[in-house]
């Protein structure tokens, strides 16, 4: 196994972070890639605040693992999504 200092800061299994894509990292892909060991990302450039609420509810409903959320701070609305 392949591990770094960065697998113990992030709490993962291997040292491997999926991109937050934009209309690609949903909860499923996000959940997946957090389930297998990684850091799942959901991508929050496509969605309004409630989508993102639903889709981080849906991701904690199915780990208990770490993911991320991808914000992207070139939104006007990026504190309504944080």
């Amino acid at each position: 196994m392949f591990r770094t200092p960065l697998c113990d800061l992030l709490g993962i299994e291997f040292p491997i972070i999926q991109g937050g894509m934009v209309w690609v990292s949903y909860q499923e892909l996000c959940t997946a890639v957090s389930e297998t060991g990684g850091l799942g990302v959901l991508a929050g450039g496509s969605m309004e605040p409630d989508e993102l609420r639903q889709e981080i509810r849906l991701v904690r409903g199915k780990t208990k693992k770490p993911f991320g959320v991808n914000v992207p701070i070139v939104r006007p609305d990026s504190d309504a999504l944080v």
